[in-house]
């Protein structure tokens, strides 16, 4: 009699269950939260010229690469008009 009465709840969460849910709930909350405090403790005067050139891949800052290409020729510091070989 009973079971035909809560057969409209169908299948009940188990404690095991609940737990991984209210727990992934509140990991998700906390970093939310994490992320809520760090927007409003920002300062929007900070600046500094390598933000100019910084660049993101997926939200995540990229080194950019040296750049360390050798040309092969190049003018000797000090003196003009010398050539001297070697990189740059």
């Amino acid at each position: 009699m009973r079971r035909a009465a809560r057969r409209q709840y169908g299948l009940l969460e188990k404690k095991k269950d609940y737990k991984e849910r209210a727990q992934d709930f509140h990991r998700k909350e906390d970093a939310l939260r994490r992320l809520r405090r760090k927007a409003e403790e920002r300062n929007p005067d900070e600046f500094y010229f390598a933000m100019e050139k910084a660049r993101t891949r997926g939200g995540v800052h990229t080194k950019r690469r040296a750049a360390t290409a050798c040309t092969g020729v190049a003018l000797a510091p000090g003196k003009q008009g010398k050539l001297q070989r070697g990189c740059v």
